[in-house]
C-alpha cells in the first residue's frame, strides 16, 4: 500500500497523516468536568437519633447541575460513646453507600461523637474507639469503592482531635499515653482499610509525631504500601490566617514538608474565614498549587468562597482542584497488519492542582467500528507519578495479535476505575478536558484516529512482547470452595456468604434483579465472610453469583441463590438444626477445608447465646472469652486460646478454672440438620458474661483440620447488644396551651434502646399503636382525642434483640388546660434542618448562638428562619416570645 499524505483541518482538530501514521491535535474543553475524586465537595452528616440516609436524586443533582461528584459524609456516634456500634447503624451505613454508588458519587468519610467546644466534649475512650473501628471495619471494606479517602476522625468535637476527654490532658496538652493512643487509631484505620485507601490526618505536626519522623515521602516511599505512604492531610481552616488557625505550628518546617508529602497523598479540606490577605486569591491559589489540593467544601466557609468569586479566581478553584488532564497532540499509528507493529505517543498536561491519589488503571483500546470488539492494552506507568503543569508523553510500541479480525479500529483512551464494581460506570472514569473526545456511555476518550488492520497492509513485524488482547479474555483460574455460596434475608436486607478465601483475591459480586441480566454490585477482598445488600426492594427476586480474581485470572462463577425479602427484621431462633430462621444474623467467621465452606454464626438473645456451624462439623471445640480478658482464663501465651472462658463441645459446657477445664451443669440445647449444627447456651451459665458487650470467640472444627478465627489465625470479637430497657419516667398530662383536646406524653430515654413503641387505650385493656418514634423524640402531643374522655397510654422500647416489656399504664382526662408558670417550649422542625428552619410558636425576635457562645445572627419574626449561611453543626437558638426568653438546640444539616 503507498502511503498516504494528507493534511485535514478544522476548529476542534489539526490531522497530519504521513506515510502510515497520524497526528491528531486537540482543543481544550474549559468547562467544569465532574470528574471522581476530585473538586470541591458537599458537607453531609448524620446522627444516631435521628438517622436520614442519602437521597440519590440529591446526589445525582450534585452531579447533573454543579459538576460535583464527591461529598464528605460525617457519621456522629453520640449514642455509642459507651457500647458498640447498633446493627441498624451499620446497615445505614451500607444503605448509604449503595446510594452514593448509584448516584456515581465518592464518599470522604469521617466518624465523630461530638460537636461542643466547651468540656466535657463527649468523644469516647480509646477501648470504644477500637471497638467501634473493628464494628466498622467490613462496613469500609465492603464499599471501599464508593470511598475516596477517610479522615482520621474519631477523636475529639467533630472528630478533629483538638477538644477531646480522652486522648488529651486539655486541649493541645498531649501526654506520651494520649499520643500512643492516637496512633494506634490510626494503624487500627489503616488495618481497617483495603491497602489502596488512605487516612487524612488534621495537622502535619500530627504525622510527625505519630511516625516520628520529619521527613516528606518521595517517588521511592510513595505507594509503597507502607502506614507512613497511605497518611495524608485535611486542613478545615485553609487560609484563616498564618498558622490556619492552628493547623501549623511550626511553618518553616511544616510547609516545605508539606509541599513534597502532598505530591504523594491527598490534600483537602474547607475554608472557615475570612482573613485578608491570607484568604485573598492571589495567596489562595498558590497554597492550593503549592500543596495539590485534591478537594475543598462547597458549603463552608460561604464568605470566602463568595470573595473568590469577587476577586476572580473562584472559576480557577473549581477548575484546577485536584487533576485535570488534557490531550495536547497524539501520533498513532493508522495502518498495520496481524502480528503487526504498533506504535502510540500522545503527548498530555495536567493542569490541575494535584493527580489523582487512588488507584486508576490506563488502557489504550481498539474498538472495531462495524462489530465493537474491544482489544486493549495497558501501559506499563503510574497516573500517580504523572508530571504536574507541564507536557508529557504516553509512549509505548506493541503488538497487534495474529488472529484480529481485519477491520477499522477507532482508538481510545480509557481511565477507569480498577474496582469491578465501577470499572464499566463512566461516572467513575476520568474524562480528559478536551473538546469532542468524551464518550459518555462507556467512559472512553476518543483519540480520534482510526486504525486499519489487515493482513494486506505493509507493516512492520512486532517482535516484542506487549500485545493487545481481546477484552474479556481472561485465564481461568482454580481455587477450593470458590463454587460454594449461601444466603438469607430479612425484610431490609439480603446476605450472602461463603467460605472466606485469600485476601490476594477479590470476590467481584454480581446480582440479577427478577431474572434480568447480572450486574456487579460489589467488589471485596476475598478474606471478607459476607456481604449484606441493602439497595433492596420488597417483593422482588435476586440472585446472587460471584467470582474471585486475581492479577493471573478469574475462577469461574460460583453457583447461584436467589433471595427475597421476608417480613422478619429480626430473628427468632428455635433449636431445630435450620438455618432459615437466623435470617440476615452475619457470619463470625468461615473458612474453606476439604473443598467445603465451614460459616460460624452467633447470635446473642435476651436469655441465651445462639451457635450455628454450617458445612461438616464433627468433634468441634468452640472457645469463648466472655470477660474480654487476656489475664484470666486459660493462659496459652501468644497462642488463639489466650484468655478463653469456656469451651463448648459435644459433650457440654466447660470452664476454664484452677488451670483445668471442667464441665459445667449448663443444659446445652442442640440440633443438627443437613450440614448444620445448632446449639444454644444460656446466658446465665456464663458467670462472668454479666453486662459485657465484647467478647472474643475461636472454633476448632474436625478434629482441627477447619479453624475458624481472624484472617490473623486469633479469635475473632463478638459485639453482642443488651436487652432493651423500659423507658423512665413515663408520664401523661394536660397541655398548657390549646385545643383542649390535647394530651402530652412524655419519657426518658432508655439503656440499650434504637426506638420507642407508643400505644393508647379508651379502657385500659385494649391498646392501639400510636407511633413508633426513633431515640431523639422524648415528647410527643397526642391531638387525636375526644374532648372529657380518659385516654391510657404505655410504652415499650425495641432494640435488634426485641422488644422490651411495656411501662405501667398511666392516664390522663381531655377537656382541661393544665396552667403553668412554665410552659411547654416550642418545637423545631425539621430538626435537624438542611436550609429552613421552622418554629412552632409565634415570637418577636430570634437569635443564633455557637454553642461557644458566639452570635451569628439574629433578627424579628420570620414565618422560617434562613440557615443557608451557616456551617454544618450545632447551634443554640434563642427566641422571645410575650412569656419571656427560651433556648433551643438545633442542628444545621
Amino acid at each position: 500500500m503507498s502511503p498516504i499524505q494528507r493534511i485535514v483541518t478544522c476548529s476542534l482538530l489539526f490531522i497530519a497523516l504521513t506515510g502510515y501514521s497520524q497526528t491528531v491535535t486537540y482543543t481544550s474543553d474549559e468547562s467544569v468536568i465532574a470528574n471522581p475524586e476530585r473538586g470541591f465537595y458537599h458537607h453531609t452528616e448524620v446522627h444516631t437519633g435521628q438517622y436520614e440516609n442519602l437521597n440519590t436524586e440529591t446526589l445525582k443533582g450534585y452531579r447533573t447541575n454543579e459538576g460535583i461528584t464527591q461529598i464528605l459524609r460525617v457519621f456522629y456516634l453520640e449514642n455509642f460513646r459507651e457500647s458498640p456500634i447498633s446493627g441498624d447503624y451499620l446497615n445505614n451505613m451500607r444503605r448509604d453507600f449503595a446510594i452514593a454508588r448509584s448516584a456515581g458519587i465518592k464518599v470522604i468519610v469521617r466518624f465523630a461523637y461530638s460537636q461542643g467546644t466547651t468540656a466535657p466534649y463527649n468523644d469516647a475512650r480509646p477501648e470504644f474507639v477500637q471497638t467501634h473501628i473493628d464494628q466498622l471495619k467490613p462496613v469500609l471494606r465492603e464499599n471501599a469503592d464508593v470511598i475516596a479517602v477517610m479522615q482520621a476522625g474519631f477523636i475529639g468535637t467533630w472528630g478533629e482531635w483538638y477538644y477531646t476527654d480522652h486522648f488529651a490532658n486539655s486541649p493541645g496538652q498531649i501526654s506520651t499515653e494520649d499520643w500512643e493512643n492516637r496512633r494506634q487509631v490510626v494503624y487500627s484505620l489503616l488495618d481497617a482499610l483495603p491497602d489502596d485507601r488512605m487516612v487524612q490526618l488534621r495537622t502535619p505536626g500530627y504525622k510527625f509525631t505519630i511516625f516520628d519522623s520529619q521527613e516528606p515521602l518521595n517517588e521511592t516511599t510513595a505507594f509503597s504500601g507502607s502506614y507512613a505512604s497511605r497518611v495524608g492531610h485535611h486542613n478545615d481552616c485553609f487560609v484563616a490566617s498564618s498558622s490556619d488557625f492552628g493547623t501549623y505550628v511550626n511553618p518553616g518546617i511544616e510547609k516545605p514538608y508539606l509541599r513534597e508529602e502532598t505530591r504523594f497523598t491527598p490534600m483537602g479540606g474547607e475554608t472557615c474565614a475570612l482573613a485578608s490577605p491570607y484568604s485573598d486569591c492571589e495567596n489562595s491559589l498558590s497554597d492550593l498549587e503549592q500543596f495539590h489540593w485534591s478537594y475543598l467544601n462547597i458549603d463552608y466557609n460561604r464568605q470566602v468562597l463568595s470573595e473568590w468569586d469577587n476577586q476572580g479566581c473562584f472559576d480557577e478553584v473549581e477548575l484546577r482542584l485536584g487533576y485535570r488532564f488534557k490531550m495536547i497532540a497524539g501520533t498513532f499509528t493508522t495502518a498495520t497488519k496481524p502480528s503487526g507493529k504498533f506504535a502510540f505517543s500522545l503527548t498530555l498536561q495536567n493542569d490541575g492542582f494535584s493527580n489523582p491519589y487512588n488507584p486508576r488503571l490506563i488502557e489504550v483500546i481498539l474498538k472495531n467500528t462495524t462489530t465493537d470488539a474491544e482489544y486493549l492494552i495497558q501501559p506499563d506507568e503510574n497516573i500517580k507519578l504523572w508530571p504536574l503543569n507541564e507536557a508529557f508523553n504516553l509512549t509505548f510500541e506493541a503488538g497487534i495479535p495474529a488472529d484480529m479480525t481485519d477491520g477499522d479500529y477507532q482508538l481510545y483512551l480509557n481511565l477507569p476505575d480498577p474496582y469491578p464494581s465501577l470499572y464499566k460506570n463512566p461516572a467513575y472514569a476520568i474524562r480528559l478536558a478536551n473538546e469532542s473526545t468524551w464518550d459518555s456511555e462507556t467512559g472512553y476518550n476518543n483519540l480520534l484516529s482510526t486504525v486499519s488492520i489487515s493482513a494486506s497492509n505493509s507493516s512492520e513485524d512486532y517482535t516484542g512482547s506487549d500485545y493487545f488482547t481481546p477484552r474479556l479474555t481472561q485465564s481461568t483460574i482454580e481455587v477450593e470452595g470458590a463454587d460454594q455460596i449461601f444466603g438469607a434475608a430479612s425484610n431490609n436486607a439480603t446476605l450472602t456468604y461463603w467460605g472466606r478465601q485469600s485476601n490476594d483475591l477479590m470476590r467481584v459480586i454480581e446480582r440479577s434483579t427478577d431474572t434480568g441480566s447480572f450486574e456487579t454490585i460489589a467488589s471485596i477482598s476475598a478474606a471478607q465472610d459476607y456481604f449484606l445488600d441493602l439497595n433492596v426492594a420488597p417483593g422482588t427476586n435476586y440472585t446472587y453469583r460471584y467470582y474471585l480474581s486475581s492479577a493471573t485470572g478469574s475462577t469461574s462463577p460460583s453457583a447461584e441463590i436467589t433471595l427475597t425479602l421476608s417480613e422478619e427484621s429480626y430473628p427468632t431462633i428455635v433449636i431445630d438444626g435450620e438455618s432459615s430462621d437466623w435470617n440476615t444474623i452475619t457470619p463470625v467467621s468461615s473458612t474453606v477445608s476439604d473443598a467445603e465452606a465451614k460459616v460460624l454464626r452467633v447470635f446473642f438473645g435476651a436469655q441465651s447465646a445462639f451457635v450455628l456451624l454450617e458445612g461438616e462439623a464433627n468433634n468441634y471445640s468452640i472457645y469463648l472469652d466472655t470477660d474480654n480478658d487476656l489475664s484470666t482464663g486459660f493462659q496459652d501465651n501468644t497462642g488463639p486460646l489466650s484468655g478463653m472462658d469456656y469451651q463448648l463441645t459435644e459433650n457440654g459446657l466447660s470452664e476454664y478454672s484452677s488451670n483445668q477445664w471442667t464441665t459445667t451443669n449448663a443444659s446445652i440445647n442442640k440440633a443438627t440438620g443437613d450440614k448444620t449444627t445448632e446449639l444454644s447456651i444460656p446466658l446465665d451459665a456464663l458467670e462472668n458474661l454479666g453486662d459485657n458487650r465484647n467478647l472474643r470467640i475461636y472454633a476448632s472444627l474436625n478434629n482441627g483440620t477447619a479453624l475458624l478465627s481472624n484472617t490473623e489465625g486469633q479469635p475473632t470479637n463478638l459485639y453482642r447488644a443488651l436487652p432493651p430497657a423500659i423507658p423512665g419516667d413515663f408520664s401523661v398530662r394536660n397541655s398548657t396551651e390549646l385545643p383542649e383536646t390535647r394530651l402530652v406524653v412524655s419519657w426518658s430515654a432508655c439503656a440499650n434502646c434504637l426506638g420507642y413503641t407508643l400505644e393508647r387505650s379508651q379502657d385500659g385493656e385494649t391498646f392501639d399503636l400510636i407511633g413508633t418514634y426513633d431515640t431523639s423524640v422524648s415528647l410527643i402531643r397526642d391531638d387525636n382525642l375526644t374532648n372529657m374522655v380518659t385516654y391510657y397510654y404505655r410504652i415499650a422500647s425495641y432494640n435488634e434483640l426485641g422488644t422490651s416489656a411495656y411501662s405501667e399504664t398511666v392516664n390522663a382526662t381531655t377537656g382541661v388546660i393544665q396552667l403553668s408558670t412554665q410552659p411547654e417550649l416550642p418545637v423545631l422542625f425539621p430538626n435537624p434542618a438542611q436550609d429552613r428552619l421552622f418554629i412552632s410558636t409565634l415570637y418577636d425576635q430570634f437569635a443564633i448562638y455557637s454553642l461557644d457562645g458566639a452570635l451569628i445572627s439574629k433578627g424579628d419574626y420570620q414565618k422560617s428562619i434562613d440557615l443557608r449561611m451557616l456551617r454544618a453543626g450545632m447551634y443554640v437558638l434563642h427566641i422571645q416570645t410575650e412569656e419571656g426568653s427560651k433556648q433551643l438546640k438545633f442542628v444545621r444539616k
